[in-house]
């Protein structure tokens, strides 16, 4: 590999600004350069999880040893106390982290007959480069509490500008066809919000720490609920965003019930139980993100004037037409 074949690739990677295409990009690169090497490589789908490492791709190598599955769990459920780089054992050891937290590991068998010990420089550096794009993405992407996206790049998602929800996802490495085996028929995108009822209280009585802790255990019941190719976004406050993707009326009715049971089901420390209220919009033809997220909140009021720990569709408060109805000039476009 020559220096303008490294210079592609690292200037490749320090132009991508969706975090789910950039973790792509890194992982194909490392595979190719590798390809000939015995490896294994984890990745975290849900950073702060528990045991959230996964492997993803491995080469040659053995059946892992009981001393690399501790580490691989020790990485996937607390922040990481180890270097970038490390040797053990006649093996090499890459660390990409995000937050402290291990996003990726790669594990290489140096006794392997192919290994080539030139390589690990620039795997190192890719590393690097890949953990500060990385970094960058997540500083300006992410909700610090949270790990969920921010409002601006879930806007970005449903108008279509510059950010492709398909690379945002880290669905390539589990269900990368998961989306193409459904039918286009009778499915679209939903924008739903979701609201802690009572949070101000929750606030009040037990301190906007335990406040913090709930938000942050919704985020997780959120990432373990929804698809991979869904956006989780911390909207404002105690209130979430989703855009859920290609799905029918009825798909979106059942995942958010379920997840409302599962928040009504899930302990909370101190606090016991929460409860949810839902709002959801299904996506119509030229209306803008600003005008779904209207019609989601307005629909979340409905369901807390319901009496709370309720869903309610935006279609049953606002007087909707088919789509095939609208007529061009009915449609805003800027």
């Amino acid at each position: 590999m020559n220096w303008q074949q490294l210079h592609l690739i690292f200037d490749t990677l320090t132009c991508q600004n969706a975090i789910g295409r950039l973790d792509t990009l890194a992982i194909d690169f490392l595979k190719d350069t590798l390809s000939d090497t015995a490896y294994r490589m984890y990745y975290n789908f849900h950073l702060r999880g528990v045991n959230a490492l996964e492997l993803v791709y491995a080469n040659e190598l053995q059946i892992p040893t009981e001393k690399e599955l501790r580490l691989v769990e020790e990485l996937g459920s607390a922040k990481c106390l180890h270097p970038n780089y490390f040797e053990e054992d006649d093996h090499k050891y890459f660390i990409v982290l995000v937050n402290e937290h291990c996003s990726f590991l790669l594990i290489i068998d140096e006794t392997h007959e192919m290994f080539k010990p030139q390589l690990i420089q620039f795997v190192k550096t890719l590393c690097v480069v890949w953990q500060n794009q990385l970094e960058m993405l997540h500083y300006f992407q992410k909700d610090a509490l949270t790990d969920l996206y921010n409002p601006n790049i879930l806007t970005e998602a449903v108008n279509g500008n510059s950010v492709d929800i398909a690379d945002m996802s880290v669905a390539a490495f589990k269900r990368s066809h998961a989306l193409e085996r459904r039918s286009a028929f009778n499915s679209a995108d939903c924008i739903a919000m979701i609201d802690i009822d009572d949070f101000t209280l929750i606030n009040e009585r037990f301190s906007h720490t335990i406040g913090d802790e709930v938000l942050m255990k919704v985020a997780r019941l959120l990432e373990i609920t929804f698809r991979d190719s869904d956006m989780l976004c911390r909207y404002s406050g105690n209130t979430f965003a989703i855009l859920i993707r290609h799905i029918s009326h009825e798909g979106v009715k059942d995942v958010l019930e379920r997840f409302k049971e599962k928040v009504a089901k899930t302990h909370f420390p101190r606090i016991a139980t929460i409860q949810v209220s839902i709002g959801y919009s299904m996506t119509i033809s030229g209306m803008l993100a600003s005008e779904l997220y209207e019609r989601s909140i307005q629909a979340v009021k409905e369901a807390k004037s319901r009496g709370k720990n309720t869903i309610v569709n935006a279609a049953d408060i606002f007087d909707d037409k088919p789509s095939s109805d609208i007529e061009v000039g009915e449609i805003e476009l800027f």
